[in-house]
């Protein structure tokens, strides 16, 4: 998955309440900032207009005699929904590692698996091991200095392919990506990418 490249948290969704006029137009500006930057304008004693290039985002409601963006109740909810961003990024990817389970023995390999003398399966009985489990679950495990991954849906097997458990787990999750789009962890896998830019 893509690492974000967001300003970083937290935000905080500021509501003036006044109203600029611009054209014969009413516009509401509501902006998110970083609680750095409302900090500092407090410490400063500025408004935050005098920083509002600073802002992370802005919802604007424009309104004249002939239309209006949006409700100032939607504007306000969407504000805090992108203030609230960062936060909600990290708990998806903490929501997703919690799926990942240690050493519980849960996992049964199909009888597509070869145990062979070239293959290190010594990990498995280890405190190490690694399991995800799902309609199609997954364990990874050290192995002759590497790691080696494996997945019940049609047996999929990389032996010693990875350097670390996290690459063993990416692999296995980019398949049930592909094959149980539905589940909690893989839907929050998308809403991840969708955020960061991710594939």
């Amino acid at each position: 998955m893509s690492q974000a490249k967001h300003t970083p948290g937290p935000w905080v969704a500021i509501f003036p309440e006044h109203r600029q006029k611009h054209e014969g137009s009413d516009i509401a500006m509501y902006e998110v900032m970083t609680e750095k930057t409302r900090k500092q304008l407090r410490e400063e004693g500025l408004d935050h207009y005098d920083r509002r290039h600073e802002d992370v985002a802005n919802v604007s409601i424009v309104s004249n005699h002939f239309w209006r963006d949006m409700n100032d109740d939607e504007a306000k909810a969407n504000a805090r929904l992108i203030a609230a961003a960062p936060e909600l990024l990290e708990v998806l990817h903490e929501c997703i590692d919690a799926q990942w389970v240690i050493d519980s023995h849960a996992v049964e390999f199909d009888g597509t698996v070869h145990f062979g003398p070239y293959y290190d399966f010594s990990g498995l009985d280890g405190i190490d091991r690694h399991e995800f489990l799902a309609e199609h679950s997954c364990v990874v495990w050290p192995s002759g200095g590497k790691w080696s991954a494996y997945c019940t849906y049609e047996g999929s097997t990389w032996f010693e392919s990875f350097d670390g458990a996290d690459a063993a787990k990416e692999t296995c999750m980019k398949l049930l990506d592909k094959v149980m789009p539905t589940h909690p962890a893989m839907k929050a896998r998308a809403a991840i990418a969708k955020a960061t830019g991710g594939e």
